[in-house]
């Protein structure tokens, strides 16, 4: 039989060993799963002009995922995206959202790339955030090889965002009160959505839908579809904003859309 030591110490070592493997248990857990909803890390991205595009990067815990790029909208910075990017997130999508060199803040977060961009004396209209965009594009591309992405625009990048399609050929469009903000290369907004093959969503509040639809009149229908809401609305991503009324229902389209996607 055992003497008292000899079972403290059998004791002692089935303890040790059940520790051990609780804690790579919990350590193989982690491995195995994406950080929690919500959850982000700061990534940072070279533009082609020497400035860096700051972003905001949501993980999957799918690596084959889908990535969606957020763009923001005038005056804004990625902090537009801070209560939509995790909605995405939790639904299965990598999310990536950038600052772009024309832009301010939004949600108390300041736009880096404006302030990198101004400090070095370089252009900060519109059409001056292109680079921006195709940066984080080809950072898509490169680091997601295999993945589809999707490229969505708030007004200014709203627009945008059919210059990037036409030329990167995304998997999709998502197109927040978009609107002949510019030209760019002597064409219009309207022109260079003609071009895009992909699936293109379009929304904005109901007052800015005529000029929504003026712009794509011309485009192939059976690309596009245009959300309208009941309510009154709001102009760009932020009708997704929690505190904005009618929110829900730019979501249910949105789900929609994208549920039509993976058919």
């Amino acid at each position: 039989m055992k003497n008292a030591n000899q079972w403290f110490n059998s004791g002692l070592a089935y303890g040790i060993l059940a520790l051990f493997l609780f804690f790579s248990f919990l350590v193989s857990e982690q491995n195995s799963f994406a950080m929690p909803h919500g959850s982000f890390t700061h990534i940072e991205i070279p533009s082609t002009d020497g400035i860096t595009v700051y972003a905001d990067f949501y993980p999957a815990a799918d690596a084959s995922a889908p990535v969606v790029l957020l763009c923001h909208q005038a005056q804004f910075s990625k902090g537009e995206y801070r209560t939509i990017a995790p909605e995405l997130q939790k639904k299965g999508y990598h999310v990536i959202a950038i600052d772009q060199r024309s832009g301010k803040s939004a949600r108390e977060v300041p736009n880096k790339t404006a302030a990198e961009a101004e400090a070095k004396g370089l252009a900060v209209e519109y059409p001056d955030a292109l680079p921006d965009v195709l940066a984080a594009v080809h950072y898509i591309k490169k680091t997601y090889p295999a993945n589809p992405w999707i490229l969505w625009g708030s007004s200014y990048s709203a627009s945008l965002a059919f210059i990037v399609a036409q030329k990167e050929q995304p998997m999709a469009v998502l197109s927040w009160s978009p609107g002949e903000y510019f030209t760019f290369e002597d064409r219009t907004i309207a022109d260079w959505g003609s071009s895009v093959e992909c699936p293109i969503f379009i929304t904005s509040s109901q007052e800015e839908a005529p000029a929504c639809k003026a712009i794509s009149q011309d485009w192939l229908s059976e690309h596009i579809t245009q959300f309208i809401p009941a309510a009154a609305g709001i102009h760009g991503s932020k009708a997704l904003w929690p505190e904005h009324e009618g929110n829900a229902e730019y979501w249910d389209a949105l789900w929609d859309f994208l549920e039509s996607l993976k058919g």
